[in-house]
């Protein structure tokens, strides 16, 4: 989902400083997510990297969706 949000907000060319934050947010969150999973395999530490990471992908998404019905 996150590359095809992005691959979206590049092909309208529209992206800006939030779109940018929020992927720089998403991508690291994703890695120490698999680096959780594969090290200490805590279920919530993994659950809250995971959460916080589709937050960051949902900004991307509103924020988009608002930009296109105005």
């Amino acid at each position: 989902m996150f590359y095809a949000v992005v691959l979206v907000i590049w092909a309208l060319e529209r992206p800006d400083k939030v779109h940018l934050s929020a992927a720089w947010a998403c991508c690291p969150l994703r890695l120490t997510h698999s680096l959780v999973q594969i090290t200490i395999n805590r279920a919530r530490v993994r659950f809250s990297l995971l959460f916080s990471s589709w937050i960051a992908l949902a900004v991307m998404l509103i924020k988009e969706v608002v930009t296109s019905l105005l």
